[in-house]
């Protein structure tokens, strides 16, 4: 099973004829007439024909199954309308793993046996490998030949299973499901207190449990001292809240094969609930009011990060747009020989403004005169000094109509 098998074939046929069709069918005891195995939905994508018209008839079948075993036998049909069968066919017996579960139907507690069948020949001693959903069954269960035990069988061990022989293990069984049937069991009431008529308080009690079979009754009691009296039926009640109704409550869920009760539910006086609920709507105000404001901070810490990061953006942008300079001017005489010296010759610039005047005019004549640097922390010092000295006449009247400044920044 899952194997693929070729069946050789060759053919002649008659010389003067010429070849229609050519097929493969599987005999069956009434097959008056011949189906292409290509043209059945059971043997899609199961069958090649690798032959031609020709002389080759070879055929192959891939992934068999159990139901491939069977004869099978070649056929063509020439164009003159004659037919011709290869008989008698070819013989396949597909032989693969199965697996039975004894006895069929079992309960919770009782023992269950798998059983791997196999009709193709094995090695002298196989190792055979179950598998529960899929996954190698290790836990608590007997596995012995070609059986594995289950005892005693629970609940939890329901599934599917299949069985391999160790070294074939992509050839596995068919999938067997057991069903293990079991009584009523985690069994518990559930409580809902409700004030729709403002007045008056109802209360809904649910059952809930897990068997198979289903749970077919379900049944309320409500303790009283010793005793319990029977308060209805169904998987849910509801009732109003008074001094007759609170108590402690259970529930008993019945199944075919037997029933199991719930644990004490505890429905509380009127006036506990007439407090209760007032303090559970009031949680619950609170409750959307913080959630209500927790909204309202991320959405302004939101906001804020927000305008700060845009902040931050556009002074870095801002801060990309400054050009730092230094300028230093100097004045210039009327003697091109004449030079001033500094210490930072060449890393200063030198600008002179010249300012004409009429001859008319009487201007004084100012120098500005740099102050030296007096120690290294001046480097980082804007200052400047500007002195004022009256010129004589001869030098008035030379440079008459010239006046100049300079301004030195460190």
């Amino acid at each position: 099973m899952g194997s693929s098998v070729d069946i050789p074939c060759t053919y002649l046929h008659p010389k003067r004829q010429s070849i229609n069709n050519t097929f493969w069918f599987k005999k069956q005891k009434m097959n008056n007439h011949p189906e292409d195995l290509i043209l059945i939905d059971t043997y899609k994508n199961h069958v090649e024909y690798l032959g031609d018209k020709k002389s080759s008839c070879t055929l192959k079948l891939k992934d068999i199954r159990v139901s491939h075993s069977g004869e099978y036998a070649f056929r063509f049909t020439t164009k003159e309308r004659e037919s011709y069968s290869g008989l008698p066919g070819v013989n396949i017996s597909v032989t693969a793993l199965q697996v039975f579960i004894s006895p069929e139907t079992v309960e919770e507690g009782q023992e269950v046996t798998f059983t791997c069948n196999y009709t193709c020949t094995l090695s002298s001693n196989p190792t055979f490998i179950w598998y529960k959903n899929g996954q190698p069954v290790t836990y608590k269960h007997t596995a012995r030949d070609n059986k594995l035990h289950l005892n005693p069988v629970s609940s939890e061990d329901a599934g599917s299973y299949s069985c391999a022989v160790k070294g074939h293990e992509s050839h596995s069984s068919n999938i067997a499901s057991l069903n293990v049937r079991y009584k009523p069991t985690h069994v518990s009431v559930s409580i809902i207190l409700s004030d729709e008529l403002k007045e008056v308080t109802s209360v809904t009690l649910t059952c809930s449990s897990d068997a198979n079979p289903a749970v077919h009754t379900y049944t309320w009691y409500m303790k009283s001292g010793v005793e319990s009296l029977v308060r209805g039926t169904g998987e849910s009640i509801s009732f109003n809240v008074t001094s007759d109704t609170s108590g402690l409550y259970y529930c008993e869920a019945h199944n075919e094969l037997g029933s199991q009760n719930s644990g004490d539910a505890a429905v509380p006086p009127e006036e506990v609930v007439a407090m209760i609920l007032p303090a559970i709507i009031t949680i619950l105000i609170i409750l959307a009011v913080l959630l209500m404001l927790g909204i309202l901070h991320l959405s302004k810490k939101k906001a804020k990060l927000t305008a700060d990061r845009r902040t931050k953006n556009a002074n870095t942008q801002s801060d990309s747009d400054l050009v730092y300079s230094t300028v230093t001017v100097r004045a210039t005489t009327s003697d091109p020989t004449q030079r001033v010296t500094t210490h930072d010759q060449d890393d200063v610039h030198y600008a002179s403004l010249q300012i004409n005047r009429s001859k008319r005019q009487e201007v004084p004549l100012y120098s500005a005169v740099q102050k030296p640097q007096t120690s290294s922390q001046d480097d980082d010092i804007a200052y400047a000094s500007v002195q004022f000295q009256r010129g004589s006449a001869a030098t008035r009247a030379a440079d008459d109509s010239v006046i100049y400044s300079s301004v030195h920044t460190s």
